[in-house]
């Protein structure tokens, strides 16, 4: 996350994502550079909900973050869908080549 610049570090938004095959909602949050999140219910409104399955979370990491984007891949959107494009442009590319597993 790019978070550790000055310029990012007064960025707050929350997001939540309700899972429907398992009934289960997350609330992730972005404040002071840290991005966390948390199963427990939480007050107040998400600034932005996300409701799919546990299938179609994967499409969250393509960077297909538009309404159209996140329709085709089966994610429905509600709230101020600017937010989820606030925190793309926080986050840092990952490095293609890391190694997860070494031998």
């Amino acid at each position: 996350m790019r978070g550790a610049h000055v310029e990012f570090a007064d960025e707050k938004l929350t997001i939540d994502v309700m899972l429907t095959d398992t009934s289960t909602r997350y609330r992730l949050w972005l404040s002071n550079a840290a991005l966390v999140y948390s199963a427990a219910p939480q007050k107040g409104e998400a600034d932005v909900t996300l409701t799919t399955t546990r299938r179609s979370l994967p499409a969250l990491a393509t960077g297909a973050l538009t309404a159209d984007g996140l329709a085709e891949a089966g994610i429905e959107l509600d709230g101020d869908g600017a937010v989820l494009g606030r925190l793309a442009a926080l986050l840092s590319p990952g490095d293609k080549d890391f190694s997860i597993v070494t031998p």
